[in-house]
C-alpha cells in the first residue's frame, strides 16, 4: 500500500484524492458481493479489505488539503459525529456475531465510527476525544498491537485442551489479565527497542533480519503445506481418532440440500435412495443433518435388507410441517413437497430424525406458516417445536403413514476430537470423555415427553442413546473410535454403531414387502 501511495503521489499528484477513492469504492463493492459467496476469503484477503485502508487514506488527504474542514465546523456538529462514531464501534462491538457477513456493508459501522472520531477531533478536541485521551485508554492504544498479538493464541491454546466453545467467565478474565501483561512486556522490551533503535541500529542490519526472518517462516510454512502438517506430533492413534470423526463419505455432502442448493423437487429422482435405486422405495429418512449423519448405516441396511428408500434432508430444517424458518429458506416448501411425494408414490413408512433439543429449547427463528389464528396463539404458548412435531406426526397417522421417531444422540458443550487430543496431551483417560446419561435426559425432557404421548398415538420409537450410550454414561469414543465429528453430528464410525436400533423398522418393511408378494 505505501509503494502505491508513493507511485501515486510522484506521477498523478492532482488527481491521487480520486483515485483512491475509485480504489476503496470498488475494493468495498467487490467485498459486498465477496462475501455473500466466499465469506473467509472477504474476511481475509486484501482486495476485499482494502477499502477499510482506503477510507484512511482519503480521510488523511482530505484533512491535509483542507486542514480547516473539521475545526471550521460549529462544536456541536463534532461533539454529534464524535459520539455517533463511538456509537456506531460499540454497536459493532456488542451485535455483531458469527451470523454477520463481514466485512461487506458491516463493516461501514466501525471503519465509519472511526472515521467520524479521527475527523471530528482534528485540531481541537471534542468531549469524546477528551475521554478518549485519558491514560487509561492511551495505555491500551500504546500496547494495542501487542494485545492483538497475544489475545488469540492464549485464547486458542486456553480453549484447546478442553475441546469447549467458549471459556468460563472466570478463565476468560485471567486470559484477559495475561493478555494485557504480555502485551506490555513486549511492548516495553519488543516494540520499544526496535522503534528506538536500540536493538538493531543500522537498516541494512534491520531489513537483513526482517528478510531472513521472512525466508525461514515462508521455508517452514512451504514445508507444512507440502507435508499436510507437522506428522510426528501426534501419536497413531490421535490420528486415527481425527480420521474417523472428520471423514465424510461423499453421499453425505451430495445429499443434504442447504440454503444455497435447494432446487424445486418434483419426485423421487430429486431424492438419495438408499439400496436398490431400481426398486420402488418404500420408506423416506426425513430431517435435517442429522438425519444425513445417518446415511452410512442405512445405506448398508437397505443392501443388507432389500428394501429401497430416499433421503430427505435439508440442514437446519426441522421435519415439521406448518412451521418454516427465518434463516432457511422454503424450509416448509421443502417439507411439503416431501410429504406430497410421499403420497404421490404411495410410500407409506417415514423416519423423522432432528437435532430436537436445538428447536425445543431455542425455537427461535421456527415461524409458524398456519393461517389459523388460535392455533398460531396456542403455538405461541405451548412451544412451536413441540406443536409443530406432534401436529405433523398426527396428520401423517391420520393420513395412513407408519411414523417412526428417532430418539436424537447426547450433544455435547465440547469438540470432541479436539478434546481427545487435549486429553492425550493432558495425559487423561479418554474414556471419561462424554456426559451422563442424566444430563442428557434433562436436556432431551420436553421431546422425550412428547414422544411417549406420540406412541400412544401409534408412533414408533427409534432410541439412538440406547446404542452410544453405556449404562449412566455417554461417551465420545467406543473401541477406539470416535462416535462424533463435532459436538452433536455422528461420525462415520458412530452411525454404525447405532444401525441395529433401525434394524426393526427393516424388520417390518421387509414383512409388509413379502406380505405383497
Amino acid at each position: 500500500f505505501p509503494p502505491i501511495i508513493f507511485g501515486i503521489s510522484m506521477f498523478a499528484r492532482r488527481f491521487r484524492f480520486w483515485l483512491i477513492l475509485a480504489a476503496t469504492v470498488a475494493s468495498f463493492l467487490f467485498g459486498v458481493r465477496l462475501v455473500e459467496s466466499s465469506p473467509d476469503a472477504a474476511f481475509y484477503l486484501l482486495p476485499a479489505r482494502a477499502w477499510e485502508l482506503g477510507v484512511g487514506a482519503l480521510l488523511a488527504l482530505w484533512l491535509i488539503e483542507r486542514p480547516t474542514s473539521a475545526t471550521g465546523v460549529p462544536r456541536v456538529f463534532r461533539e454529534t459525529a464524535s459520539l455517533a462514531g463511538v456509537a456506531m464501534i460499540l454497536f459493532a462491538a456488542f451485535t455483531f456475531d458469527g451470523q454477520t457477513k463481514f466485512p461487506g456493508v458491516a463493516g461501514l459501522l466501525p471503519v465509519g465510527g472511526a472515521a467520524l472520531i479521527i475527523w471530528s477531533n482534528t485540531g481541537t478536541k471534542t468531549i469524546t476525544g477528551s475521554v478518549l485521551a485519558l491514560k487509561p485508554f492511551v495505555f491500551v492504544g500504546l500496547i494495542s498491537y501487542s494485545l492483538y498479538l497475544w489475545h488469540w493464541p492464549l485464547l486458542v491454546f486456553a480453549l484447546y485442551p478442553t475441546g469447549i466453545a467458549e471459556l468460563p467467565p472466570l478463565a476468560l478474565i485471567g486470559v484477559l489479565i495475561l493478555s494485557f501483561v504480555l502485551a506490555y512486556l513486549s511492548w516495553r522490551f519488543v516494540e520499544q527497542p526496535f522503534r528506538k533503535r536500540r536493538v538493531l541500529v543500522s537498516k541494512p542490519m534491520l531489513f537483513g533480519a526482517a528478510a531472513g526472518s521472512l525466508a525461514v517462516l515462508g521455508a517452514v510454512g512451504f514445508m507444512l503445506h507440502a507435508e499436510d502438517g507437522y506428522a510426528p506430533r501426534l501419536p497413531d492413534a490421535v490420528e486415527e481418532h481425527q480420521f474417523f470423526a472428520e471423514g465424510r463419505p461423499p453421499r453425505e455432502l451430495e445429499c443434504l440440500r442447504d440454503a444455497g442448493n435447494l432446487p424445486p423437487i418434483t419426485g423421487t429422482d430429486d431424492f438419495c435412495t438408499f439400496g436398490d435405486s431400481s426398486e420402488d422405495p418404500s420408506f423416506v429418512l426425513w430431517g435435517d443433518s442429522h438425519a444425513d449423519v445417518l446415511i452410512p448405516a442405512m445405506d448398508s441396511l437397505a443392501v443388507e435388507t432389500g428394501i429401497t428408500g430416499l433421503h430427505a434432508g435439508y440442514t437446519s430444517c426441522p421435519p415439521m410441517l406448518g412451521i418454516t424458518r427465518s434463516n432457511r429458506a422454503s424450509c416448509d416448501e421443502f417439507n411439503d413437497s416431501v410429504v406430497r411425494v410421499m403420497k404421490e408414490n404411495g410410500i407409506k413408512t417415514v423416519v423423522m430424525t432432528a437435532r430436537w433439543t436445538s428447536y425445543f429449547e431455542n425455537p427461535g427463528g421456527l415461524i409458524p406458516t398456519t393461517d389459523d389464528v388460535a392455533a398460531f396463539e396456542n403455538w405461541r404458548t405451548e412451544g412451536i417445536a413441540s406443536k409443530a412435531l406432534e401436529r405433523t406426526v398426527q396428520t401423517l397417522i391420520a393420513d395412513g403413514f407408519d411414523v417412526w421417531l428417532v430418539r436424537d444422540v447426547p450433544a455435547f458443550s465440547f469438540n470432541p476430537v479436539r478434546r481427545l487430543l487435549g486429553a492425550w496431551i493432558l495425559k487423561q483417560d479418554e474414556s471419561s470423555i462424554g456426559v451422563s446419561y442424566d444430563q442428557y435426559t434433562q436436556t432431551n425432557a420436553a421431546f422425550d415427553r412428547l414422544s411417549q404421548s406420540l406412541l400412544e398415538s401409534g408412533a414408533h420409537l427409534i432410541d439412538l442413546p440406547d446404542r452410544v450410550c453405556e449404562g449412566t454414561f455417554c461417551p465420545t469414543v467406543k473401541d477406539g473410535f470416535v462416535l462424533y465429528r463435532d459436538s452433536d453430528h455422528l461420525s462415520v464410525e458412530g452411525a454404525q454403531y447405532v444401525k441395529p436400533a433401525f434394524q426393526l423398522m427393516f424388520e417390518s418393511l421387509q414383512e409388509r414387502k413379502l406380505r405383497r408378494r
